[in-house]
């Protein structure tokens, strides 16, 4: 029985040392051999054979593929959502910077637009030295006044006239580098040489810190009615002659109030004019301006 046991063990063995292993070796590469030969056959059996195995592994593989186009269509769909947020997310600060383009686009047409109703204003009798902007008002019950961002450094001096293309505005009272203050015609202290464009009677426009003024030292046989256009005269050598002023708004006995033609509570660009009080000669400049 000893020997029977140990037979057994050893023929275990030979199936699995290494002349077996030669020999399993061969039979697979056989067995592939003849499969790869029966693939290139076209014998009716061979064929029917492979297609009989074709109809069996279709759908068996059409089962197992159910799993993993499932799971490609879940990553799209988790791709495409990734996607569609990056995507928002880049429409999101698309979206603001458009805005903040449109409010810098809106704000620039409407400062183009400012500008050239300034270029289409009717023609001065003097030319224009400067156009700068206002950039603070002044007001209260003693002062009216506002400052603009011109200054020495682009040739403004004290008592040059400022307008708008409606009409005038008042005259520059101080002077610094970059900026100016404008003493505004409704000033308490603003008086202003002007006349009544219609008869041509002069008057003196005289501020009073509300939105009229009062037209005094006119003729004692005045010819003044409500709608009259007012113009400067050009006496006194500060206001050119003949620049837009106001209308007559009010007339009780000696009493004449104006409402300015430019329309001071909103102003923007103003013009100051090139003008030299000191020779009263429109366009003359002795400074260089």
């Amino acid at each position: 029985m000893i020997r029977l046991s140990s037979g057994t063990r050893g023929s275990s063995r030979g199936l699995f040392d290494r002349p077996g292993r030669r020999l399993a070796i061969s039979l697979i590469l056989l067995l592939s051999l003849t499969l790869f030969i029966l693939g290139k056959v076209e014998h009716p059996a061979i064929t029917k054979i492979r297609t009989g195995m074709q109809d069996i592994i279709t759908p068996v593989m059409a089962v197992l593929s159910v799993p993993v186009e499932w799971a490609s269509d879940l990553s799209d769909w988790f791709g495409g959502l990734v996607s569609i947020y990056d995507d928002n997310e880049r429409l999101r600060e698309d979206n603001t910077r458009l805005r903040d383009w449109k409010a810098i686009a809106e704000r620039l047409d409407l400062e183009n637009t400012r500008l050239r109703q300034q270029l289409n204003a009717p023609e001065s009798p003097v030319d224009t030295l400067v156009t700068p902007r206002v950039v603070a008002v002044q007001g209260g019950p003693y002062v009216r006044s506002v400052l603009v961002n011109a200054g020495a450094d682009y040739g403004v001096r004290d008592g040059l006239a400022v307008t708008t293309r409606k009409g005038v505005v008042g005259r520059v009272l101080m002077v610094g580098a970059a900026a100016s203050r404008v003493l505004l015609i409704t000033d308490f202290n603003s008086r202003v040489p002007v006349r009544v464009e219609r008869t041509g009677q002069n008057g003196v426009a005289v501020g009073r810190n509300s939105q009229l003024l009062s037209l005094q030292f006119l003729p004692v046989d005045m010819d003044v009615v409500v709608g009259d256009r007012i113009l400067t005269s050009g006496d006194g050598g500060v206001f050119p002659p003949d620049l837009p002023f106001g209308e007559v708004v009010a007339v009780a006995d000696a009493a004449v109030d104006i409402r300015t033609l430019a329309d001071l509570e909103n102003l923007d660009f103003v013009r100051i004019l090139k003008f030299d009080p000191r020779t009263m000669e429109p366009g003359e400049d002795k400074e260089g301006l």
